[in-house]
């Protein structure tokens, strides 16, 4: 019964503490199917030192003290790093949190196999060898091999110089502190507490690199997460606080269930990865064989990430962006913090004359299009004819208000081109827009016309991609401008306003789809050469003030006439210069046939003939 007990041990407790060092990898960077490749690495690298030690030894090339104390914990290292120098080379190995889980995993599994033949050899104090090699034996080895890890992940994003000398280092570490321990535990007369101390800064060590590569990950993804990545900055707060102990995402599971929140974390823990690979991109730079491998990976996670965005769906995801509020607040905080300052060092006057001076510069500085004072209310108003908004209560109304921009276009002033960069939508107050893009001859084709009431611009906002096409004024128009930050701000605190948002964004489909299939129908027909259409369609009425669907379909089927309209006109233009040229062309032929004719002996001599026989004519009279 020892010996299972001490199998058990033996195998138990170094996967415990195996599975508690791979939790600490906050972002999940280190590949599971990895560690348990290490893991059995590790077990067969014992294989080839055992056998090294048995070759020393056969041969009398050294004794056995002198392997156990010196020679072993070099070649076993050395085993032992052979798998982390092939995956330092590989897409799936970032950082120094990877290299200290994969070593230590390799560690782990030649431990274990020494840690079972220890116990098969000494069954009758199985349970008291089990313990001790556990918590020695295991973590030296363990450790050590987690040491070549740990500066294998950091050399390879440093100079090509650096690239070797960090490892070797790290060798170095590993196999001192493998050597020191040999020689102690084979010594007598010391305390068991005195084995622990090659084993101590093995720990300390693996602590501080992971806490450090946490703090480097987290600094990593804030540089790198971003618009470029599809990622908001309310997702990248969420990120961030992956690395802390409260939960961010209480708020999802109250409103869109476990299943939605888990999909959430995945996808959150799936933009970290994204931002640690990007950033280890760029000290890959000149590496192109591991630089093409992990920019192939990043992509492939981008992909994914897009699925998972998918599966989310866009109104927990526009719930989800909006989470992040504690920057804002630390700003408050800042400021809240100088004016008792300021305070204290006016004697008591409130704010210290700060509030004076603020409202001081707002009066004299320029005006960047965003109400103020009597002007948020009557912009209040105007938002409440706006159909996203016509739900929203009034306090939100006039925070609402509070942080839109005025634009005024002219007539034939561009909005936006196609291409640019979606970060807010505009709401139309009055006058007209066209939405339009050109085909693949440059010609224009008009989407859609939009006027008072409406909003243009929400596409690029809410899936983050560049507009998908151009806006022009079709008259005198003004526009408020919502940014996407406070889009989302309001989203957060109003959820209900995206069923507005799909409300009208499905309006808009039913209007796009009843205008496709018109123009399928209509596109048929002037493929067959039919254009009878053009004179059953009815004259489109004049402008409305206020145009339902069908009207805006009118409008653009008018357009697509038009446009078929001039198709037909070139179409006669064409048939008739066709029909000029082919007669020049039976002209020219005719003059060649007759020229051809002419030409000819036979003609010549009937010719003659016809001479000699009005000569013979001519001498009969």
């Amino acid at each position: 019964m020892g010996i299972v007990f001490g199998f058990f041990i033996a195998l138990a407790v170094p996967l415990l503490i195996l599975s508690f060092i791979y939790t600490i990898d906050v972002y999940q960077t280190g590949q599971f199917p990895i560690v348990l490749k290490c893991l059995f690495w590790g077990g067969v690298a014992f294989a080839p030192a055992t056998f090294t030690n048995w070759t020393l030894t056969h041969f009398g090339l050294t004794n056995q003290d002198t392997i156990v104390h010196f020679a072993a914990p070099i070649y076993e290292e050395i085993f032992k790093g052979l798998i982390l120098l092939y995956l330092v080379r590989r897409a799936k190995f970032t950082y120094s949190v990877d290299g200290a889980i994969y070593g230590f995993s390799v560690g782990t599994g030649f431990a274990v196999v020494e840690n079972c033949l220890y116990i098969y050899a000494n069954f009758p104090a199985a349970t008291q060898i089990a313990l001790q090699r556990v918590f020695l034996a295991n973590l030296v080895h363990a450790f050590s091999s987690a040491a070549i890890g740990i500066t294998l992940g950091i050399s390879h994003l440093e100079t090509p110089k650096l690239r070797w000398q960090i490892p070797a280092f790290g060798l170095l570490l590993a196999i001192g502190q493998h050597m020191l321990f040999n020689n102690l535990i084979g010594r007598e007369g010391f305390h068991p507490v005195i084995f622990f101390l090659p084993v101590l800064p093995g720990i300390l060590f693996i602590y501080y690199v992971m806490q450090r590569g946490k703090k480097q990950a987290q600094g990593w993804i804030k540089e790198k997460l971003g618009m470029d990545n599809r990622v908001t900055r309310g997702e990248v707060g969420l990120v961030d606080r992956l690395a802390t102990p409260e939960d961010p995402l209480y708020p999802v599971v109250e409103r869109f269930g476990v299943e939605t929140t888990s999909q959430v974390e995945k996808l959150l823990y799936l933009q970290a990865r994204i931002g640690i690979k990007s950033k280890a991109l760029d000290g890959l730079r000149g590496n192109d064989t591991i630089y093409k491998a992990v920019e192939a990976e990043i992509n492939e996670m981008r992909t994914e990430m897009k699925r998972i965005q998918s599966e989310i769906g866009s109104y927990a995801m526009l719930f989800v962006r909006g989470l992040f509020t504690d920057e804002m607040a630390s700003v408050w905080e800042q400021m809240q913090s100088k004016i008792e300052e300021r305070s204290a060092a006016t004697g008591g006057q409130k704010g210290g004359g700060l509030w004076s001076s603020l409202e001081e510069r707002l009066r004299s500085s320029k005006d960047d299009g965003r109400p103020g004072g009597f002007m948020t209310k009557d912009i209040a108003n105007q938002l409440k004819k706006i159909d996203w908004f016509e739900e929203l209560p009034d306090e939100m109304l006039a925070a609402l208000a509070k942080k839109v921009r005025k634009r005024h276009l002219s007539k034939d002033e561009i909005l936006f081109n196609k291409g640019d960069e979606g970060d807010s939508l505009f709401a139309i107050l009055s006058g007209r827009v066209k939405i339009f893009t050109q085909d693949n001859q440059g010609h224009e084709v008009a989407l859609n016309r939009v006027g008072a009431g409406e909003i243009i611009g929400e596409m690029a906002l809410l899936d983050y991609e560049p507009r998908s096409a151009s806006v022009v004024a079709l008259e005198k128009t003004s526009t408020l401008e919502l940014s996407r930050e406070d889009f989302m701000e309001i989203l957060r605190k109003q959820p209900d306003l995206a069923l507005s948002v799909i409300r009208n964004l499905s309006s808009r489909l039913r209007q796009n789809t009843s205008y496709i299939e018109q123009i399928t129908d209509m596109s048929r027909r002037v493929a067959k050469g039919d254009y009878s259409f053009i004179g059953e369609t009815q004259p489109v009425q004049k402008q409305k003030e206020k145009e339902s669907k069908q009207d805006k379909v009118e409008q653009l089927m008018a357009e697509f006439i038009a446009m078929v309209q001039g198709i037909r006109e070139r179409e006669d233009e064409l048939r008739k210069q066709v029909q000029k040229l082919i007669l020049q062309i039976d002209e020219a032929k005719r003059k060649q046939t007759f020229d051809e004719i002419t030409s000819a002996d036979f003609y010549a001599r009937l010719k003659e003939q016809a001479k000699e026989m009005r000569a013979q004519r001519t001498d009969k009279k």
